[in-house]
């Protein structure tokens, strides 16, 4: 049975590597009743969870059973402002500056005949795939979760996803920004 809703799941885009810190993701989580609509979570062994689909594999071969997204929350401009600016923060990369880093390196590599500019380019190299894209949250933006099961090769997967929307440009949660990503193995049976 496990193989026929297996290959019923569609193929899922690579991971993107999008982490939100656990301070973010905390508050986002603990305005979600209940927090998977899906799947519960499940320890396995120490430190490892699974998801197990709510209504058993089975369900998966409907598929309003394998996806679904809600909104979480809608930023105001003064009761989320604190969220909002670490929130902006963590969308900017941090407070890293990858181009001061690369002119500060690059004088110091005119001093040094060399080492500061071979800092100077590894450090902006690391530094920027902080810094893009460049997205910030405004008032009146939207997080929404987006949860599906599907898969990666013959490995059956569940995502929950969030995505920073912007309902004044006509933006479906789909059509957003995709601000963490989080994937757990799915066990079917």
């Amino acid at each position: 049975m496990s193989l026929e809703v297996l290959s019923r799941l569609e193929e899922l885009k690579p991971e993107s590597n999008k982490k939100l810190p656990q301070q973010i993701l905390h508050l986002l989580k603990g305005k979600l009743s209940p927090p998977s609509e899906l799947a519960d979570i499940k320890l396995v062994r120490n430190g490892y969870f699974v998801s197990v689909p709510k209504n058993g594999g089975a369900s998966l071969q409907l598929p309003k059973n394998r996806r679904s997204a809600r909104k979480v929350l809608t930023l105001k401009s003064i009761a989320d402002e604190s969220f909002t600016d670490v929130l902006n923060s963590e969308l900017l990369g941090g407070e890293s500056y990858p181009v001061l880093s690369t002119v500060v390196g690059t004088i110091t590599g005119l001093v040094s005949f060399g080492a500061g500019l071979l800092f100077a380019a590894s450090t902006t190299r690391l530094n920027s795939h902080q810094a893009s894209p460049r997205i910030l949250a405004r008032s009146g933006d939207e997080i929404w979760i987006i949860e599906e099961f599907g898969k990666v090769g013959g490995k059956s997967l569940h995502v929950q996803s969030f995505w920073l929307c912007d309902p004044y440009r006509g933006q479906a949660a789909i059509n957003g920004w995709l601000i963490h990503e989080e994937r757990r193995d799915l066990l079917l049976n």
